[in-house]
C-alpha cells in the first residue's frame, strides 16, 4: 500500500500570538497567512561567525566585506536511504548506476497494476504503482532524469509482461540525453507458446493469455527466422497488423478462451487472416481463419450422434462473460472446434446446435445443456432432433421423493454466475427422465408427452460455505394416470373427514383462506373464502361446508349429514420446499418404492449424498433378509409387511441407514371376494367401496385398484366387468 500527502499532527499544539518571544525574536504579527518576528535586542553579525537565533535555527555570516548571511538548521546525521531489498522479477540497468525493476504484478486488479522500483547504487529512490496508460517521471535536483509511458501490464498463466514506451533518460551531471524514445519490455516466466508456421519463414505465435482481466488479453508475437519482428497484447476485436513498409501480415482476434480443466487449455480464434509476400506482394494467405489450441485435449464428455458423428465437450471457460464452452464435432475423419456461449445458435455442416446453458458447478462440474441438436443426412433429411446434456460428473443433492415413483434431484449449484443456476434432474423409478439448468424466479415444468406432471417456481438459490440450498414455491404434481393434482405437496396440515376425504388450508392472507378438498391425496375441489365455505365432490355426492370464523365443518353424503366437527382450526401448510445440495455428512434416502402397498416385481432405488465415494450398499428385508447390493435394483418379495433397510458405507468406513415399511400383497388384482375368480360380484363390491358404503383397507385397495391410480372408483368396477 502506497501513501502520499501524509500529515502527522501533534497532540501538543503551540498557539502563536503577537507578543510571544522565541529566543531573540518576538512575534509582532501572527495571522493565518503570515508570521512576522522581530529581534528585541541587537546582536552583531560578525564576518565568518554563527549566531544562534531560535531553537535549531542559526545565522551563518559570510567572510567578506559585503554583509551576506543566511539561516540554516544543523542536522548532525541523515538516515541512509533504504537498500533495494526486493530482488524483483525483472530488472533494467540504466545509465549512471540507475536501475528500474519490476517487483510484482497485481494479478487480481482490473485494470492491471505493476509495482516498479527505481534505485541508484542499489539504494531505493522511489517505489511506484502504475497502470496501463500511466506516464512516470522522476526529477532530480536540477532537471528530469527519467520518464516512460506504461503501454501494457499483462499477467498471463505462465508469463508476466510490462512494456514501456517513450522512454527517456537524462544525465544528472550535465543533462545530456542518454536514452532517446526507446521501448523496453519486462518479461518473466516460461511461456507455453503455440506456434503457427506461415510462409517465407514467418512464425505467428500465441505467447500467453491473461484471462483474469476485463477485457481478456492475448499476447501475440510475429517472428521471422526466430527473430521477433513485432509483438502486441490484444483484446477480442483487435487486429494485429505488421507493415514495415507495406502490409505483410494481418489477423483479427475473435474469442480468447481460458479453460478450467485441461492443462494449457488456451484458445484464440483468428479471423480475416492475410499474408502477402515481401518479395513480390502476392497473396499467400487470403481471408483465412485459424485457431490457436493445445495439440492434445481429452474430452470431458462425448455424445454419439447419427452417421458416426460425435459431439464432445472439451472444456468450459467459467471466467468469461457470458460463459463459454469449447465443443468439438467429429465425423470420424474430420474434427472441427467451436467456442460457444449461452443462447448461441451454432451450425457446422450437418449439425445445428442451440446452446441452452453453460454451467460450472461448485463441485467443479462441467456441463453444457443443448436446447436443440439437429442433424441432417447428406441428402438433407433430418435424422436427429432432440435436446441434450453433456456433463463430466453427476453429483447428487437431497433427493425429494414425489408421487408415482418420481423424485427430484437438485444435483449442483453454479455459484460463479449471476443469477445463480441450479441443475435439476427429475427421476422416475430411479432413472433420469428430465435434466435442465434453471435460474432463480424461473419455473421448472416437466411434461410426459402432452401431460403436465410436475411444476415448481425456483424461489431462491443459495450457495453457502459448506451447504447449498434451493427453495421451491408454487409446487404442483399431477398424476400420469388421470391428470389429477396431488394434494400433499410439499407439506400440509389436513383435517381428516370420513370416507377418506381431507380438507386443508393451502394459503392464508389477512382476509382470505384457500381451502382444498381431497381424497386419497387427490384434489377434488378448491376455493378461496373469507368465512363461510362449501366444497363438493359431485361425482360421489359429497359436500363439505362450514364457517372459518365459527370453526365448524359439516360433511354431507347425498344431502345427509355424516360428520359434524366443532372447534376446528385450519392451519396453513408450508408454501415452499427447501432442498439442500451439498450437506457435509453422509446420508442415504430410499427414493423407491414410495407407496406402502406394493406388488411384485418391486423397484428399489436410493440416493446418497455427502461422505466420501465410492459407496457400498446392503439392502435387507425383515422377511426376505438380504435383497440387494446396489443403489438400484428390482426383485420379488414374499407376501407380508416388510421393513426395508438400505445401508450405505463410504470409503472412510462411515455407515448410515434409511428404512421404510411396505406391504407386499400379490393376490390377483380384481379378485376382491377372494374366490380366485374375477366376476360381477367383485365389481359390485368395488362400486360399494367407490361410493363410500364399504370400508377399504390397504390390502383391499391393492386388489380393488385395478386401474392402479391409487384409489377405488367406478372405473375399477367397469374394468372388472370388461
Amino acid at each position: 500500500v502506497q501513501l502520499r500527502y501524509t500529515w502527522a499532527i501533534s497532540d501538543d499544539v503551540t498557539i502563536i500570538k503577537s507578543g510571544d518571544e522565541f529566543g531573540k525574536l518576538e512575534v509582532v504579527n501572527a495571522t493565518q497567512k503570515k508570521l512576522i518576528l522581530n529581534n528585541n535586542d541587537n546582536f552583531s553579525l560578525d564576518p565568518k561567525s554563527t549566531k544562534h537565533i531560535i531553537g535549531k535555527i542559526d545565522f551563518k555570516i559570510a567572510d567578506s566585506d559585503e554583509l551576506r548571511f543566511y539561516p540554516f538548521i544543523a542536522i548532525n546525521s541523515f538516515p541512509p536511504p533504504p537498500l533495494a531489498a526486493w530482488p524483483g522479477i525483472a530488472k533494467w540497468n540504466l545509465y549512471e548506476n540507475y536501475t528500474l525493476a519490476l517487483i510484482a504484478i497485481d494479478a487480481k486488479s482490473s485494470p492491471r497494476q505493476a509495482w516498479l522500483q527505481l534505485s541508484k547504487d542499489d539504494y531505493v529512490i522511489e517505489d511506484l504503482v502504475v497502470r496501463t496508460g500511466d506516464t512516470y517521471w522522476y526529477n532530480g535536483t536540477q532537471h528530469e532524469i527519467f520518464s516512460a509511458k506504461i503501454e501494457v501490464v499483462f499477467k498471463g498463466t505462465t508469463t508476466d509482461l510490462v512494456r514501456l514506451t517513450d522512454v527517456y533518460q537524462y544525465s544528472e551531471t550535465n543533462g545530456s540525453l542518454l536514452i532517446n524514445n526507446n521501448t523496453h519490455s519486462f518479461t518473466h516466466g516460461s511461456p507455453d507458446r503455440q506456434d503457427w508456421e506461415i510462409y517465407e519463414n514467418y512464425n505467428f505465435s500465441l505467447v500467453d493469455i491473461d484471462a483474469r482481466v476485463t477485457p481478456r488479453q492475448a499476447w501475440l508475437q510475429l517472428s521471422k527466422n526466430n527473430v521477433t519482428v513485432m509483438d502486441s497484447v490484444v483484446v477480442s476485436g483487435d487486429c494485429f497488423s505488421y507493415r514495415p513498409n507495406t502490409t505483410i501480415f494481418r489477423a483479427c482476434v475473435g474469442d480468447i478462451f481460458q479453460g478450467m480443466n485441461n492443462a494449457g487449455s488456451k484458445l484464440v480464434t483468428l479471423e480475416d487472416v492475410y499474408q502477402y509476400s515481401e518479395i513480390n506482394g502476392s497473396v499467400l494467405i487470403n481471408n483465412a481463419t485459424y485457431l490457436f489450441m493445445p495439440e492434445e485435449a481429452a474430452p470431458l464428455e462425448t455424445a454419439e450422434l447419427e452417421e458416426n458423428y460425435t459431439l464432445s465437450l472439451i472444456d468450459i471457460d467459467a471466467r468469461a462473460t457470458p460463459r463459454e464452452a469449447w465443443l468439438q464435432i467429429s465425423n470420424g475423419t474430420y474434427k472441427s472446434n467451436a467456442i460457444v456461449h449461452d443462447g448461441e445458435r451454432y451450425t457446422d455442416g450437418a449439425l445445428e446446435i442451440v446452446i441452452g446453458s453453460v454451467f460450472y458447478g461448485k463441485k467443479s462440474t462441467n456441463l453444457v445443456q443443448f436446447s436443440s441438436v439437429r442433424q441432417y443426412s447428406a441428402n438433407g433429411t433430418l435424422i436427429l432432433n432432440q435436446s441434450m446434456l453433456l456433463a463430466d460428473q453427476y453429483p447428487n443433492g437431497e433427493i425429494w421423493a414425489l408421487h408415482e415413483n418420481y423424485a427430484l434431484n437438485p444435483r449442483e449449484i453454479d455459484a460463479h454466475v449471476y443469477p445463480r443456476q441450479v441443475w435439476f434432474t427429475l427421476l422416475k423409478n430411479g432413472t433420469p427422465v428430465y435434466d435442465t439448468v434453471m435460474r432463480s424466479k424461473q419455473v421448472y415444468t416437466y411434461y410426459n408427452g402432452s401431460m403436465k406432471v410436475f411444476t415448481a417456481k425456483i424461489d431462491s438459490v443459495f450457495a453457502g460455505a459448506t451447504t447449498d440450498m434451493v427453495q421451491l414455491r408454487e409446487i404442483k404434481q399431477y398424476s400420469e394416470l388421470d391428470g389429477g393434482e396431488f394434494a400433499d405437496l410439499p407439506a400440509w396440515y389436513p383435517v381428516h373427514l370420513t370416507y377418506g376425504y381431507d380438507i386443508a388450508a393451502k394459503q392464508i392472507n389477512w382476509r382470505t383462506i384457500a381451502l382444498q378438498l381431497s381424497k386419497n391425496n387427490r384434489i377434488i375441489d378448491e376455493g378461496i373464502f373469507s368465512d363461510t365455505f362449501m366444497l363438493e365432490d359431485s361425482d360421489n355426492q359429497i359436500t363439505v361446508s362450514g364457517s372459518l370464523n365459527s370453526h365448524n365443518i359439516t360433511q354431507y353424503y347425498n344431502d345427509m349429514e355424516v360428520l359434524n366437527l366443532t372447534n376446528v382450526t385450519l392451519k396453513a401448510g408450508y408454501s415452499k420446499k427447501t432442498l439442500t445440495i451439498s450437506p457435509r455428512s453422509l446420508k442415504i434416502s430410499i427414493t423407491s418404492p414410495i407407496h406402502r402397498l406394493q406388488r411384485n416385481p418391486i423397484t428399489f432405488a436410493s440416493s446418497v449424498i455427502g461422505g466420501t465415494p465410492p459407496y457400498s450398499y446392503n439392502w435387507t428385508s425383515t422377511i426376505n433378509n438380504h435383497i440387494g447390493s446396489t443403489d438400484t435394483f428390482s426383485r420379488n418379495l414374499l407376501d407380508g409387511s416388510h421393513t426395508i433397510t438400505a445401508r450405505v458405507t463410504d470409503s472412510k468406513g462411515v455407515t448410515v441407514t434409511d428404512s421404510i415399511v411396505i406391504s407386499s400383497y400379490n393376490k390377483l388384482r380384481g379378485d376382491v371376494n377372494s374366490d380366485t375368480q374375477i366376476t360381477s360380484a367383485d365389481a359390485a363390491i368395488v362400486l360399494q367401496i367407490a361410493v363410500g358404503s364399504s370400508l377399504c383397507d390397504s390390502k383391499t385397495l391393492a386388489v380393488a385398484d385395478v386401474s392402479e391410480d391409487g384409489k377405488v372408483t367406478s372405473l375399477d368396477a367397469l374394468m372388472i366387468l370388461q
